[in-house]
């Protein structure tokens, strides 16, 4: 593991989610958000006024994963370890027992060098907390590039795995919200566009009342193919998000670059929240994949023989 001294500790592995079904049940576990399941469950309410959505994912409750109730809040302590690598550059961030913040920058995908586990090996020794003393791995699971959501969740699973932490995937967009400087003085409501494709994107509608508190998800993420009809405070989208998406038929809300921060997925973990996905089995997290990887579906259309 590249230089982290791990002694095991033995994983709680029951876990339930808040039916009742154990991890078990195959109704309950679609494995990515292009096959119709969610990591968030159903919700009632009519829909606040997303454009036409393109697939099965922002109307069933999901994206894949089943979110658990059987941790109370306390189990997502420090010393706390996160992840960041939705995009291009990303880096980690450690925040200890005294709740102090320390942070490594990474690069992510080089084919010349790995920089990913000694970004992570520096951070931890900069805080001075060997792995095998985590309480808690968090990661941003996405949308992202396919392959650093890849890379940062093995890393993510691995250690918490051996180091018997508790594992937590942020939805991407969370941590744009919280990551985006201009917006920590914000309330209301906004909108983050992401994954952006052949005129479509995903899109996750957020709030909150009070600057003191995070920001929540609303509604089912989804991808979308046009402009969101219900107004709100500010839009997070980067270049490649297309125009006519960007825009409201009748608002016009500032446009913000997002910005992913491994600092921001250590906090919004620490905040907890009904948007986490919280796993005491590190091979239950899976990323967020708004469409089916193009791997998977050239496999999938392949000649038959």
């Amino acid at each position: 593991m590249g230089g982290f001294a791990l002694s095991a500790r033995p994983c709680v592995r029951r876990e339930r989610d808040r039916d009742g079904r154990t991890t078990h049940d195959p109704d309950e576990h679609g494995s990515r958000a292009w096959g119709g399941a969610s990591h968030r469950s159903r919700r009632p309410g009519a829909d606040r006024g997303v454009g036409d959505v393109l697939g099965a994912a922002a109307r069933v409750g999901g994206l894949g994963l089943v979110k658990r109730t059987d941790f109370a809040p306390s189990t997502i302590e420090s010393p706390l370890l996160a992840i960041e690598l939705s995009q291009r550059s990303g880096g980690a961030a450690v925040i200890d027992a005294a709740g102090d913040v320390h942070t490594v920058g990474f690069e992510g995908g080089r084919r010349d060098r790995d920089d990913v586990l000694p970004g992570i090996h520096a951070v931890l020794a900069q805080a001075g907390i060997a792995a095998s003393a985590l309480r808690t791995v968090a990661v941003d699971v996405g949308p992202g590039g396919f392959t650093g959501l890849r890379i940062s969740i093995a890393a993510a699973q691995a250690i918490a795995e051996v180091a018997g932490a508790v594992v937590v995937g942020v939805p991407g967009a969370v941590v744009a919200a919280a990551g985006t400087p201009s917006l920590r003085e914000a309330t209301g409501e906004i909108i983050v566009l992401s994954a952006a494709k052949a005129g479509t994107a995903w899109r996750t509608r957020l709030g909150r009342e009070t600057t003191d508190r995070g920001w929540r998800i609303i509604g089912d993420p989804g991808i979308v193919d046009r402009a969101d009809d219900v107004g709100c405070a500010a839009v997070i989208a980067d270049e490649h998000v297309p125009s006519e998406l960007v825009r409201s038929a009748i608002f016009d809300p500032p446009i913000l670059a997002p910005s992913f921060e491994a600092t921001a997925v250590a906090r919004v973990a620490l905040d907890g929240g009904p948007d986490l996905l919280v796993h005491s089995d590190p091979a239950r997290l899976m990323p967020i994949y708004p469409r089916e990887p193009e791997a998977v579906r050239r496999w999938r259309e392949r000649p038959a023989r």
